[in-house]
């Protein structure tokens, strides 16, 4: 834990450890941030590994009343001052929000786990060099059918987002960055809610609900960078309800869930689901699929 100092790591691996926010009385459970490293002071991390590290929200108590609970974010690392990442690994790390169950109901509300692999409340964050890879927001998904359709009727709702990277809110800049096997419900593999810039970055097989690969709820451009053999119900390449600039970029094989050699029904976007403004620059689209709009769904501005 850094609180105020500036923190640095280099040649350090980080494994196996784990958080868990505990429960406060009757009324709500504790946040848990950073599983791995957690900083409000300037981080700066070289050559690190951080692998198998958990942070877990803490649970509410069983009620008919909605309840507060305790998120959970950065299951590798959390920064909320300057952050700088060089040449690092974040492998297989896991964030689960806390929940509590509705009595009478069929589900539980389960609350906001962010960045598996690592968490940024950053001003300024600069990443290059990076890999993220099988990092986990949420719970493990016992079938297909209710990893795509649980969120949207409201059975289990949940906002686990960015597996690989979260950045919520502040400025980011990634470089030469590679994001495969992160599994989350908004962002598979990034989410990001501030301004970032996403460059020379590869995202490979990543899966959510909704972006596959990334989601943007802020200012995001990405250049020069490929998505391919992402899968969501909405955008298996990228969601966007933001503002989404894309430029030389590369969608390929992104897709939609399906069965039987079917797509499911609600399947839309292989490529990009947009909600609000993209504007796309000498980008190939090739090979991505859904029930409707194979490369892009556009309820905005295009």
């Amino acid at each position: 834990c850094n609180d105020t100092a500036s923190l640095f790591l280099k040649d350090v691996c980080v494994s196996g450890n784990i958080i868990r926010g505990g429960n406060r009385g009757s009324v709500a459970g504790a946040d848990a941030y950073g599983g791995g490293v957690f900083s409000t002071g300037p981080l700066d991390l070289r050559n690190c590994v951080f692998v198998g590290n958990e942070a877990y929200g803490g649970l509410g108590t069983t009620s008919p009343v909605a309840q507060i609970v305790g998120e959970a974010r950065g299951g590798g690392a959390y920064a909320s001052s300057n952050l700088r990442i060089v040449n690092c690994v974040f492998s297989l790390n896991v964030c689960v929000g806390g929940y509590y169950s509705i009595s009478g109901w069929n589900y539980c509300y389960r609350t906001i786990a962010a960045g598996a692999g690592c968490c940024s409340e950053s001003n300024e964050a600069y990443v290059t060099g990076t890999s993220f890879e099988g990092n986990l927001c949420g719970d493990p998904v016992s079938s297909d059918e209710a990893m795509w359709w649980d969120d949207i009727y409201g059975r289990n709702p949940r906002h686990d987002r960015g597996a690989g990277y979260a950045q919520c809110g502040g400025r980011a800049r990634l470089l030469g960055c590679t994001f495969r096997d992160n599994v989350a419900a908004r962002g598979g593999a990034f989410h990001n809610t501030g301004e970032a810039v996403l460059e020379d970055c590869l995202f490979l097989d990543n899966l959510a609900k909704r972006g596959g690969g990334a989601m943007n709820e802020g200012q995001l451009s990405a250049l020069n960078s490929a998505f391919d053999g992402n899968t969501a119900l909405h955008g298996g390449g990228l969601h966007n309800t933001g503002s989404l600039y894309l430029a030389d970029c590369y969608f390929e094989r992104n897709q939609g869930p399906f069965a039987n050699l079917i797509y499911l029904p609600g399947s839309f976007g292989g490529a990009v689901f947009n909600q609000a403004t993209v504007d796309v620059d000498r980008s190939t689209f090739m090979l991505n699929g859904a029930e409707d709009g194979g490369a892009f769904w556009n309820q905005g501005v295009l």
